[in-house]
């Protein structure tokens, strides 16, 4: 399938189709089909499935393309319902998404000094303070790929952030007796930083239900979708912990 066409009909709402835009120039996709309105991909390192269709004839064209998924991304409700009815998934998260302007220079980190790429020997703490339940393997995996950074104040683990499998910024978090300090805006300049050396453009998702992190990375310079303009993370019910990769 046509990689300028897929990019060209995805850039039309960047906002709304980071995630699809990014997969595409990371290297990391294949393009199973395109309509005029609307993209069908798998994600490569995750096995993710993601769509976008603008109306019901999109969609029936493009839903005979995903096969047996374990995870889909979906950029629209009105076909929701179909994909859980006929792939047996169930609705794991609802998010907006957040991009870092391309052409904007990415923060300065003013607080904490020391933060760096995280190793096995890390894995166990992260594991243990992370709030979101992801599984020990998840955070290995991300580890093992050099995408989960620590910040460290006097040799202490004080927080951490990572990329997803797809490539989102997220696995944010900060230690209880560190937060209100700057950590996690610094960690997230970090990450910044290091996408936008890459030659990425940075971007997160959140979930709608977690206001706290909006502020933040709207706070930090981050374009947000419209509120309308959702994504819907799709797993395979009888896959535990397909979500995460365990």
């Amino acid at each position: 399938m046509s990689t300028i066409a897929s990019l060209e009909y995805l850039r039309e709402n960047m906002p709304h189709n980071i995630d699809m835009i990014e997969v595409i120039l990371r290297g990391r996709s294949a393009i199973l089909h395109i309509e005029c309105e609307g993209v069908v991909l798998r994600e490569e390192t995750s096995g993710a499935y993601m769509i976008t269709a603008e109306n019901e004839l999109s969609f029936n064209a493009l839903v005979r393309y995903i096969d047996s998924p374990g995870i889909i991304a979906t950029h629209e409700s009105f076909y929701i319902d179909k994909l859980i009815e006929r792939y047996n998934l169930r609705l794991e998260m609802t998010c907006r998404q957040a991009v870092w302007p391309k052409n904007k220079k990415p923060p300065e980190i003013t607080g904490v000094e020391n933060i760096q790429l995280l190793t096995e020997e890390h894995l166990e703490e992260v594991n243990r303070n992370y709030s979101v339940k992801v599984g020990k393997k998840y955070l290995e995996g991300r580890i093992a790929a050099g995408e989960l950074y620590g910040a460290f104040i006097d040799n202490t683990l004080v927080g951490f952030i990572g990329l997803h499998e797809e490539g989102s910024i997220g696995i944010l978090e900060v230690l209880k007796d560190y937060r209100r300090q700057g950590v996690a805006q610094d960690l997230i300049a970090h990450i910044i930083n290091v996408q936008h050396a890459q030659g990425h453009i940075p971007y997160g998702q959140f979930s709608v239900e977690n206001t706290a992190s909006m502020a933040l990375l709207e706070k930090t310079g981050f374009i947000l979708s419209g509120e309308d303009e959702l994504i819907y993370w799709l797993s395979n019910a009888k896959s535990t912990g397909a979500f995460y990769g365990d």
